[in-house]
């Protein structure tokens, strides 16, 4: 069955690339932040995104294992007041994981919910790299905003 006018669907916006890191992450390890990832802003205050890894492992995967992603907010005052940087401790906001395929190569999507706490909220996103093997340098994550609007 076809859509019809009027219907709801989903909409994007504009797809951002959050990193394109240099920096290696060893298995059971985080992220390096903002070093790895710099800020970003939901100006169309959407309530989800779709958010897609690209990355390599040293070695192939163990089944059942991920890198799971979390949001740090960023200037959750209007100044330069952030929640405090996730680890082991404190992880923080979850959003997400990218469960691993049985490989070395991995492209993953997964959809995930932005807590919004003002209008153009700003997050710091976070991996941490879940499996055992080291996650290669150069491994990307894109964001792509999504809402739900009309068909034309």
């Amino acid at each position: 069955m076809a859509f019809s006018t009027n219907d709801a669907i989903n909409v994007f916006g504009s797809q951002a690339e959050l990193s394109n890191s240099t920096s290696l992450i060893a298995g059971g390890e985080w992220s390096a932040g903002a070093t790895d990832m710099p800020l970003w802003t939901n100006t169309d205050d959407a309530l989800e995104a779709a958010l897609t890894f690209s990355g390599s492992l040293a070695s192939a995967a163990a089944a059942g294992t991920s890198i799971d992603v979390y949001i740090q907010k960023m200037n959750v005052a209007n100044i330069t007041d952030d929640d405090l940087e996730p680890d082991n401790g404190f992880m923080h906001t979850f959003v997400g994981s990218f469960d691993m395929d049985v490989g070395t190569t991995q492209l993953l999507t997964i959809d995930i919910p932005l807590p919004n706490y003002k209008t153009s909220s700003e997050y710091a996103f976070w991996i941490k790299n879940g499996t055992t093997q080291q996650l290669s340098a150069l491994w990307e994550l894109w964001i792509t905003p999504k809402g739900v609007g009309p068909k034309a």
